[in-house]
């Protein structure tokens, strides 16, 4: 029970290699291994058809990075309209703001808790509209605050090479048309690629959780600890015990129980910034700049985050406690320590951020309501 509670490969830069033809002094370079995952690494059919994502590219997560390609390798196939609405709409999306693209991300995912039928429906009464009607309809949406909903940046507009249609462009009488009929592959599917993409920037620029959020997630990852130790540790331990009759000593028992609860969290954090319990909470862990951790980094935020044993072990000898005390102060601390932690962060209220984090350089981030990040 002692540690239950313990809670971005970066591709280097190759460089390209020349070599000088001594007979007519001319020179010759070796043609330029591009690294992996950049712009510049795909078929160059892929970088036409993706040249609006340029600015964005370096910044995606791998996955996305896998989503826009598959795209680009249906896009050949797509209709001459679905190939100009999905350049307008890339083209419109990398130049929208960071706060522009989070209220673009709100509103594709507002839609989706309408029904097909429903939004057909409304769609089909908007077109009916006078042009006047639309117009004043319009104008009243722009006179509102911003939201989700009625953003001046998502209403809907006609499709052009100057003017396009941000991602999922849709007010509240005016929900997107039924997805355009298309042999396997239309362009219609894009929005749900792009609105899934935040970049590291944006990530930076989320607020930190703040007290209770912390605790509540650390209390759930207290539960999904004690399944981890049950499976890595009760079980073999069980084994050893009945089969041969063997009882690992006390130490050796901390340092298997620190290593397991280390794997887990440096697999979480490097793989998507989120455990279980951090994602069922909306907090994800990031580096200074809002990229993935590294490994180095998960291993010292983990190193970090679990000095709360200190503590213990000086309650433990100050107060001599007995077998169901010392569980409860360890789960008392583990749970509060860190958390309360924050007040003593000088920042920002809302960008304060535990001991651990600040020694690791590392940050948390509370998500967006119903906003899905993939990594």
């Amino acid at each position: 029970m002692l540690l239950t509670t313990l809670s971005a490969v970066q591709i280097g830069p190759v460089l390209a290699q020349t070599q000088t033809s001594g007979a007519h002094g001319k020179s010759t370079a070796i043609p330029e291994k591009k690294p992996d995952g950049t712009l510049e690494s795909l078929k160059p059919a892929q970088q036409k058809i993706l040249a609006p994502l340029e600015d964005d590219w370096d910044y995606m997560l791998p996955d996305s990075r896998k989503k826009w390609i598959q795209v680009a390798n249906i896009y050949p196939k797509m209709s001459a309209q679905d190939q100009e609405r999905l350049q307008s709409r890339m083209t419109s999306w990398s130049n929208l703001s960071q706060k522009e693209r989070r209220i673009a991300r709100e509103n594709y995912l507002a839609s989706l808790k309408f029904l097909a039928e429903k939004k057909a429906e409304a769609w089909s009464a908007y077109q009916k509209l006078s042009d006047e009607q639309k117009k004043k309809l319009a104008e009243s949406e722009l006179k509102k605050k911003p939201t989700a909903a009625n953003a001046p940046t998502l209403q809907q507009r006609p499709i052009s090479p100057k003017a396009a249609l941000p991602p999922a462009a849709i007010i509240p009488s005016s929900p997107s048309p039924a997805p355009v009929e298309n042999s396997g592959a239309s362009a219609d599917s894009a929005p749900s690629i792009i609105q899934e993409f935040m970049t590291p920037a944006e990530l930076s620029a989320l607020p930190s959780p703040q007290f209770w959020r912390r605790v509540a997630c650390g209390l759930y990852e207290q539960l999904v600890l004690l399944g981890v130790i049950a499976i890595t540790f009760l079980v073999p331990n069980l084994g050893l015990g009945i089969l041969f009759g063997i009882s690992l000593p006390s130490w050796l028992t901390f340092i298997y129980l620190y290593a397991v609860l280390g794997i887990y969290f440096v697999w979480y954090w490097t793989k998507s910034g989120q455990t279980l319990a951090m994602q069922t909470w909306r907090i994800r862990i990031i580096g200074g700049k809002g990229f993935n951790l590294t490994r180095r980094q998960a291993y010292w935020r983990y190193v970090y985050g679990s000095l709360w044993l200190i503590p213990c072990v000086l309650l433990q000898w100050a107060f001599h406690l007995q077998k169901w005390q010392i569980i409860e102060m360890l789960f008392a601390v583990a749970l509060f320590i860190w958390p309360l932690s924050i007040y003593l962060d000088r920042q920002t209220i809302l960008y304060r951020q535990s001991l651990p984090d600040r020694l690791a350089g590392t940050r948390l981030v509370e998500l967006p309501k119903n906003l899905v990040t993939l990594s």
